[in-house]
């Protein structure tokens, strides 16, 4: 059992990893960059994704009869807006794959600065530091996609080689 629970956690941040290098392969910078210089979208991602979910959430944690550890769980849940497996979400049901990256683009940015403050403050009786939250923010969120983005940089410098793959 306890080597099916290792292979889980495996599979887990693999899958995490290649959907954010996925998504930073598939990226055009330059469209969610326009795209975030809009301010109504801009300001609506961040009110609901920051400040309305997390606080819904919290509400939730401390209304409804649930075991510490489950409420904890639910406010965690509600200060990340948005979840590692949304791109390919999005792509089946054939939307837009520009706003999204966007969205993600901005969660991952305030997600990897907004957690290891957030955390210790709406969650009562955890024990972890800034660092300690941050680290696999970073490493399962950040990396992969600027991994992603270097790459897709690096091929579209190449006359030949600045293809993006998506549905039609």
């Amino acid at each position: 059992m306890e080597a099916l629970k290792h292979l889980l956690n495996i599979t887990l941040a693999l899958f995490m990893i290649g959907n954010m290098l996925d998504m930073g392969l598939r990226l055009d910078a330059r469209q969610a960059l326009r795209d975030l210089r809009d301010a109504r979208f801009l300001l609506a991602s961040l009110l609901w994704g920051f400040v309305a979910l997390p606080a819904l959430a919290w509400g939730l944690a401390h209304l409804l009869p649930l075991e510490h550890p489950y409420a904890t769980g639910l406010v965690l849940l509600g200060m990340a807006p948005c979840a590692p497996f949304l791109p390919p979400m999005v792509d089946r049901a054939r939307g837009d794959l520009g706003c999204t990256a966007a969205f993600m683009l901005l969660a991952v940015l305030v997600i990897v600065a907004y957690m290891p403050l957030a955390v210790p403050r709406l969650t009562s009786g955890l024990s972890a530091d800034a660092w300690t939250i941050a680290k696999p923010l970073l490493l399962f969120l950040l990396l992969p996609l600027a991994l992603g983005l270097g790459c897709a940089a690096a091929r579209c410098r190449v006359p030949s080689g600045c293809i993006r793959s998506s549905r039609s």
